[in-house]
This record gives structure tokens, sequence and C-alpha cells, in this order.
């Protein structure tokens, strides 16, 4: 009696697993807003794609939260936000980071020559729209890339108490606060130069 032929499976490793994440993805999708039905698979694809592809992973997440937060401020239903492979496809990240540039606040205009022959106010006491002191702003710059600062940074408020050592920086989401925290509270002691940071959200 011949035996029964083996059924064949499929060959292992061909479509049996979905391929690893990007180390970044998760941030990005952290970061990207919330709609029903977003396949994530294919957004890791082609944001791995993009990313070994030249594209800065780090300008791909920034616009992902440039975009979520456009989204919250326009108060747009989940159900119209793009699909994130869609998005990725189309390079949205472009447009949100330019709709976010475009939407910081002004730098705040340089202080008037004091009349008479009295000195000019030290550059530390030229402030942004937003409380943050210029030379804070720039010392920045040097750990923080400048898509990073307008995205992030320049969205906060900031109030410095120098006689107690400490500044309140208030944040629009809690996202944004937890998310700046968590990466640059270090940074920003060290540019404002307190010791301590009361963060709020409002």
């Amino acid at each position: 009696m011949t035996a029964p032929a083996k059924r064949r499976g499929r060959p292992p490793g061909r479509g049996t697993a979905a391929a690893a994440d990007h180390p970044a993805f998760q941030r990005f999708w952290d970061a990207y807003p919330t709609r029903p039905h977003n396949p994530r698979a294919a957004a890791s694809a082609i944001f791995g794609k993009l990313a070994t592809g030249g594209v800065e992973p780090e300008r791909m997440i920034a616009g992902a939260a440039a975009y979520a937060a456009y989204i919250r401020e326009q108060g747009i239903d989940p159900q119209w936000v793009a699909h994130a492979s869609t998005w990725l496809n189309r390079r949205g990240w472009d447009d949100a980071l330019r709709h976010a540039a475009a939407a910081a606040p002004p730098a705040a205009p340089p202080a008037a020559a004091p009349a008479g022959d009295e000195p000019m106010p030290p550059v530390h006491a030229q402030t942004r729209a937003n409380g943050l002191p210029a030379v804070a702003r720039a010392n920045l710059g040097i750990d923080l890339s400048p898509i990073q600062i307008s995205t992030w940074i320049d969205q906060l408020d900031f109030q410095i108490d120098r006689d107690r050592d400490r500044a309140v920086i208030t944040a629009k989401t809690r996202h944004a606060a937890d998310f700046v925290r968590g990466r640059w509270e270090t940074h920003l002691q060290r540019v404002l130069r307190v010791s301590h940071i009361d963060w709020a959200v409002g």
C-alpha cells in the first residue's frame, strides 16, 4: 500500500512573518495621529524603505507629530486622517513641517536703544514671544536640530523665576509635555540655567 503523499507546506521565511520594524518606526507610529483602520505593517514597510533610502527618520517623526498637532488644533475627525502609508508615500512630513514652522511664534523684536548713555540690555534679556530667552534657544541648537526646535520647543510657553531657580514650561498637550520632558529636560535646564522645571498643560 502506497503511503499518502506528504502535504507541501509553505517554505519557511516566505511571507510567514512580518518584516522587522525599522528601529525608529515605533516612535513615528506613536507620534502619528490616530485613525480607524490604519494598517501598521504597510506604514512600517514604507518607513523602513524611506529611512534606508536616505530620508532622516527624525524628520518623518517630527512631521508626524506636527501633523498630529494640526489635526488636534483643527478638530478634524479621525476618519479623515490620512493613512500613514499614504502620508509617507506622498512625503507628508514636508507639508506638516512647513505648516508648523509658519505657525511658530515669531521672535520678539530686538530691544530699542535706550536714551542717553545707558548701556544696551544684555543678550539674555531678549526673549521670544513664548518667553524663551533668545540665547537659550540658540544654545539648544547645539543638541537639537532646527526641525526639533521649531516642531517642539517653539510650541511651548516659558516662565522663568530666577529667584527660585526654577522654570514653568507649559505645553499644549500632555503628549507634547511628556515627549519634551523625556527627551530634553536636561538640555532645557542647562540652557535656561535653572535647577528645576515644572511642567504644565494648557
